[in-house]
């Protein structure tokens, strides 16, 4: 559904939304590319989607908010879930929350309340909800040691 007087686009129902190739967020100066980071490049290189139940984008802001009982955010390695996601196009942010779950796919991974990913520079944080703490595992590298 577009509304035009408000300038929202909503869409409903098995949501999906696919980035192919990040490289536009370079050319558009989104995304701060003079300095080596090659978490952010190898991202950039990958296709990302993300699904939930209900979609809501500002075409003012370009900031969107998809909600779900599940929403899951993917990228090769990467799942990310939750049951709120808010993205912010002026802070280059995504904000999942609401039994928020981060897995690799060798078997990492991390619980928390809420985790904001900063999609300019690879980075994130996470916060646990009052009285409770972030949860993680992690599998060291026996041949690292």
């Amino acid at each position: 559904f577009m509304d035009n007087a408000k300038k929202l686009v909503t869409m409903d129902v098995a949501v999906v939304l696919t980035q192919i190739k990040g490289d536009w967020l370079v050319r558009n100066d989104i995304v701060d590319a003079s300095k080596p980071d090659p978490d952010r490049d190898a991202s950039l290189k990958e296709v990302t989607t993300m699904s939930g139940d209900h979609l809501v984008i500002d075409q003012e802001t370009n900031d969107a908010v998809m909600t779900g009982i599940k929403v899951v955010v993917t990228q090769k390695g990467k799942t990310a879930t939750g049951r709120r996601a808010d993205y912010k196009d002026k802070e280059q942010s995504i904000t999942l929350t609401q039994d928020v779950r981060i897995a690799r796919d060798d078997g990492s991974f991390m619980t928390a309340d809420k985790a904001i990913f900063h999609t300019d520079s690879e980075k994130f944080e996470a916060y646990g909800a009052k009285g409770v703490q972030v949860e993680t595992e992690f599998k060291l590298d026996d041949a690292k040691k």
